[in-house]
């Protein structure tokens, strides 16, 4: 394939919070031409997550979810896809690469033009996932490293224009420009923030942590997206993660980028991104406790933990870094 900008055809199930929408605009600020094809999240789905929400512990009783929901609804009237389902054909003769990003919906590559396959869950329902991954031309994971050594590891990433709202003195982006923070308020009202899923079925592990924390600590734990998730975390002392299984999931970034630190649980990645001086590593519940008083207990280290791992979130780990590392000379079939 040549160099220069590519016409890139995104395939997905559409939702404006999923890695597919942060991965299109990446590729656009990267000089490249995208276009969308797959379907729209649909409101059934969506009635099926909010009730779900219902059953979480720890968050306040269903106002924050249907706020998330209605974001998410709004954000949907606003946008249409390119090309519908029906319209591969079509979209393919367009295209010069074709990228399926997991969002749950399965979509055969197009006959016919080079194709690369990003998975996500493989925790979930693993099987159709990886029947899947074998007709595309290269794969990659993005939240452990890939079970087939001929895959490759695409880790989480950020977008600092939704996430790096707490940085003092601002950021440099990925092109070396900088970027004024953002003008929301930074004072800190909890001890410890959380945005996630705390489905009791799912998640006993994670609901440990969190009530142990909140014995002698203030947490808030919501459901927000995009900026007020970043807010949220900008607003808290420190960060909590519990991650599913070994994954390095979107929330390790996330974090990160808005300048607070996190403590989080130890998956094998984590060290291969990043050391002691950006992240506080936990093993069980007691250590989880002595971490967080700790960063409570001595505001300047807290702060040093912050900026340093914002920075290297910044400096290596936006969607737009990803982007790049995905199309420099990586779109030769790899196996």
């Amino acid at each position: 394939m040549s160099e220069g900008p590519q016409k890139i055809l995104i395939g997905t199930e559409w939702n404006p919070t999923t890695t597919a929408a942060f991965y299109s605009q990446a590729f656009i600020d990267l000089g490249h031409d995208v276009k969308v094809c797959g379907s729209l999240l649909s409101d059934e789905k969506l009635k099926e997550w909010e009730m779900d929400e219902l059953h979480h512990e720890l968050k306040s009783p269903g106002v924050a979810a249907a706020f998330k929901y209605d974001q998410i609804k709004s954000r949907m009237r606003k946008w249409s896809l390119d090309f519908e389902l029906d319209e591969m054909q079509e979209a393919s003769e367009w295209a010069d690469l074709f990228i399926w990003i997991d969002a749950g919906v399965a979509m055969d590559p197009p006959p016919g033009v080079p194709s690369i396959c990003i998975l996500g869950d493989l925790h979930l329902n693993p099987e159709w996932r990886l029947e899947l991954a074998n007709k595309y031309d290269q794969v990659y994971t993005q939240w452990e490293r890939p079970p087939d050594a001929s895959w490759g590891w695409l880790p989480a990433a950020v977008d600092p224009e939704v996430m790096a709202i707490a940085g003092h003195e601002g950021y440099c982006d990925h092109l070396g420009s900088y970027q004024e923070p953002r003008p929301y308020s930074q004072s800190k009202i909890w001890d410890v923030g959380f945005v996630g899923q705390t489905h009791p079925q799912y998640f006993q592990g994670r609901l440990a942590g969190l009530k142990m924390l909140g014995q002698n600590h203030l947490v808030a734990c919501e459901s927000l997206i995009l900026q007020d998730m970043a807010l949220l975390y900008a607003r808290s002392h420190v960060g909590f993660n519990w991650s599913i299984g070994t994954d390095l999931n979107m929330r390790v970034m996330e974090v990160m980028a808005t300048g607070t630190p996190l403590v989080t649980n130890n998956v094998p990645q984590l060290g291969e991104l990043f050391s002691q001086q950006h992240v506080m590593v936990y093993v069980g519940l007691s250590e989880l406790t002595r971490q967080v008083e700790m960063l409570l207990n001595e505001p300047a280290l807290a702060e040093t933990i912050g900026r340093s791992g914002q920075a290297e979130v910044l400096k290596h780990h936006t969607y737009r870094h990803r982007a790049a590392q995905l199309l420099q000379g990586k779109l030769e079939p790899s196996k």
